[in-house]
């Protein structure tokens, strides 16, 4: 009789038993469906924050140029009459004042990459003399470059080099003055007219590396920019862009608006 009630005993803790293991295994299964669900919510506030601080590969809008701008490749005499022109065309926060304007890029092999901008205005303000100072606030010609896009793919690591017609620059990597990265400097000259001004810089490749680390910019590279127009501080307040950037307020940091551009030889 006992041996009845220990055997009968013993099958209802074993029914117990795999009842509650086929219990916890659904539960477990629904536990990975809510984790893929909430990994599936977290990537999209992940991607939603990509504009602000961080671009992923896979969330990148880059433009193609549709005028198949390119940086000239030579080993000889920088020309930039051989170089094609990024007209700075758009905008987007004003409509009252677009002074015309553009920009070119020549990369010389073992030596940098020259910047030529030109801006149709007869009088630029042309206030800041301190290299290192609040360009932005002149009359400015811009160009936004990431030298090395393949260094970090989830966050975009570019120089924004701002002129005056003087010839004073704001230049900048990831927040920080250019002034404290390296020992080699941009040199800019700034040229005035009657009718309008230009800017000519030369990013020495030497400086870079020391901004980048490991660098290899050759014939074939490819390399992420734009170049922008902006008068923040002068009487009639513009922002101009070659690239279209989205939003309410002025902002030209939005390296993920910037255009993948090749540097090859004259087509």
């Amino acid at each position: 009789m006992e041996r009845k009630i220990f055997s009968k005993t013993l099958r209802s803790l074993l029914a117990l038993v795999l009842t509650m293991l086929f219990l916890l295994s659904g539960c477990s299964g629904d536990e990975n469906s809510i984790e893929t669900g909430n990994s599936e919510q977290q990537s999209v506030v992940e991607s939603s924050s990509v504009d602000v601080t961080s671009e992923s590969n896979e969330s990148q809008e880059f433009s193609d140029p549709e005028d198949g701008f390119y940086i000239l490749y030579t080993e000889d005499e920088v020309d930039f009459s051989k170089a094609p022109k990024a007209e700075i065309s758009i905008y987007p926060w004003n409509d009252d004042y677009k002074p015309y304007a553009y920009g070119q890029v020549v990369f010389k092999k073992d030596d940098g990459f020259y910047v030529y901008m030109y801006c149709e205005e007869s009088n630029p303000k042309t206030v800041i003399t301190e290299i290192g100072g609040n360009v932005y606030l002149d009359s400015a010609l811009e160009f936004f470059c990431d030298y090395n896009p393949q260094k970090n793919k989830w966050k975009k690591n570019y120089i924004n080099l701002e002129m005056n017609s003087a010839g004073v620059y704001l230049a900048q990597y990831d927040g920080k003055s250019i002034l404290d990265l390296s020992d080699e400097k941009i040199t800019v000259e700034g040229e005035r007219r009657k009718d309008y001004w230009s800017v000519t810089a030369h990013i020495p490749l030497e400086l870079l590396k020391d901004v980048y680390g490991e660098i290899n910019i050759e014939e074939g590279s490819i390399v992420e920019c734009n170049f922008t127009k902006c008068g923040s501080g002068t009487k009639i307040k513009h922002w101009g862009t070659w690239q279209m950037l989205p939003g309410t307020t002025p902002n030209f940091h939005q390296p993920k608006r910037f255009a993948e551009v090749q540097i090859r030889k004259e087509s």
